[in-house]
């Protein structure tokens, strides 16, 4: 080990100083229980949050305690560098009790301040006792106080960075059984689970209501999240504020930049708040409301396929679509090579992709959209009435059909307009 850098302008502490120090420390290597019962007493006393681990993280702390005045003893009465102290292996286990019992890693920062704080004051009255004169006093306590802090910090930032790879193995683990269960759930072929014991491992209720939703991040430009990660770590917070939820969703991910989730409740939010939710850099796609397991996957079901049909239309980023306003386009779309022959039959030379025929379905669209108004048709697109009867004539000699308003004709245009470049 090597010895302690000068923490000042001298090159090495006198020898009086020095043999203060080192007889301290033999003082404390004797009576390591007694200095451990003050520093766990000191922490015990300041972090209420500890009880909540019982008697085990008490013994622990005890245990932690002890091994580290057993290396600060050595180390101080050897005068070794602080800065090559790694925490003792009861001191890691310790701190991993933090993230078992749900203490917030600030305490055990916390709780090393006070330790550290209790240890101090008793050092300091070993240092009187040994001292000579002032001088080597003064000289004893600024060494050694610089000396404390950076042992500190030395075993100190290890725990912490223990405790975030901890966190995020923990966090990974039941982020896999989350999605496990979730994925037993929504599995019909299988027996269904008991919700109730599926719901308390989700933490998450089942005999209830439910609306499931899908969220894409879209990456990049044109209204795109530059994070898509972050934009769908930041949804179950922004669903819960603009719903109001009184509950945050169920979130699990899914492939791509997407998760699939749920919010629950007796009350669910109403069809017209959550049309229209608008999240920056993200398209979000709802189910209906359903009831209980069977809700569940229904709801899921019904969302997969607006984000589909969302997906399908090109919806930018920061728009929502529910299965409601889009469960027609899922049904016609549901095989695509299909449902473009079907589209091609009916509508014939105007499914040619030439501008003309691209401005007479636009036309044709929105007037069956105004209920086959020529009137309505032509205030929304600002052209005479004259000139919208004459496209819809237009349309209906290229298709060689005789009602604009026809169910296969409606299915038809609205086909190929989602279809197209798709």
């Amino acid at each position: 080990m090597r010895t302690v850098p000068a923490t000042d302008d001298r090159q090495e502490l006198a020898e009086p100083a020095r043999a203060a120090i080192s007889a301290s420390a033999a003082d404390l290597a004797a009576r390591i229980e007694e200095v451990r019962e003050l520093v766990d007493e000191r922490i015990v006393g300041s972090v209420a949050d500890l009880a909540v681990g019982g008697d085990e993280l008490f013994e622990n702390l005890a245990a932690s305690t002890r091994a580290h005045m057993v290396l600060i003893s050595g180390m101080l009465g050897a005068w070794a560098d602080p800065r090559e102290a790694h925490p003792p292996p009861e001191s890691v286990r310790w701190a991993r009790d933090f993230l078992r019992v749900g203490v917030p890693v600030d305490r055990l920062m916390r709780s090393y301040r006070l330790g550290h704080a209790a240890f101090w004051a008793w050092w300091q009255e070993r240092l009187r006792e040994h001292a000579d004169d002032v001088d080597v006093l003064a000289e004893a306590i600024a060494a050694t106080s610089a000396w404390t802090f950076a042992y500190v910090d030395a075993v100190l930032q290890p725990l912490i960075d223990d405790h975030v790879e901890q966190q995020s193995r923990a966090g990974a683990r039941a982020e896999s059984v989350r999605i496990a269960e979730v994925r037993a759930l929504l599995d019909r072929s299988a027996p269904a689970p008991d919700p109730d014991r599926a719901g308390a491992r989700l933490r998450y209720l089942l005999r209830r209501g439910h609306v499931a939703f899908v969220a894409v991040a879209v990456p990049g430009a044109d209204g795109g999240d530059p994070d898509p990660q972050a934009a769908l770590e930041r949804l179950p917070r922004t669903l819960v504020e603009q719903l109001a939820l009184p509950e945050p969703p169920l979130v699990v991910p899914a492939a791509g930049d997407a998760v699939h989730g749920w919010i629950g409740g007796r009350a669910l939010p109403d069809p017209a708040d959550l049309a229209a939710l608008r999240l920056p850099g993200v398209v979000l796609a709802f189910g209906g409301a359903g009831d209980g397991l069977d809700g569940f996957r229904d709801s899921h079901e019904e969302a997969r396929e607006a984000a589909r049909v969302a997906r399908l239309c090109g919806r930018r980023p920061g728009s929502t679509v529910t299965y409601r306003d889009t469960a027609v386009l899922a049904l016609l779309t549901a095989d695509g090579d299909r449902a473009r022959r079907f589209a091609g039959d009916v509508l014939g030379a105007l499914a040619d992709d030439s501008d003309g025929s691209r401005r007479l379905l636009a036309t044709l669209a929105v007037f069956q959209e105004e209920q086959l108004s020529f009137a309505r048709t032509a205030r929304r697109l600002g052209v005479h009435q004259n000139t919208i009867a004459y496209r819809v004539r237009r349309c209906l000699e290229l298709c060689g059909e005789e009602d604009a308003g026809s169910l296969r004709l409606r299915a038809a245009v609205a086909l190929v307009a989602t279809l197209r470049d798709r």
